[in-house]
């Protein structure tokens, strides 16, 4: 089964909100990117689990918010 991705699109966002949005949303994805380039697979898969756990939390969050 394919995740639904989340859509900040569907948000009632002022324009500086959807700034905001985007960018935290954008700076979880990069620090998960980043940890590929860890060498310890071990280190690299568990934070790669982490910042996806977190990454849903805040999107609830923000769709609870908004």
């Amino acid at each position: 089964m394919k995740k639904q991705a989340f859509n900040i699109e569907t948000l009632s966002l002022s324009d500086k909100n959807y700034y905001a949005v985007s960018n935290v949303l954008q700076s979880i994805e990069n620090a998960r990117i980043s940890c590929s380039y860890f060498e310890n697979d071990d280190l690299r898969w568990e934070l790669d689990e982490m910042i996806e756990r977190f990454k849903k939390r805040v999107e609830k969050k923000i769709n609870d918010k908004f």
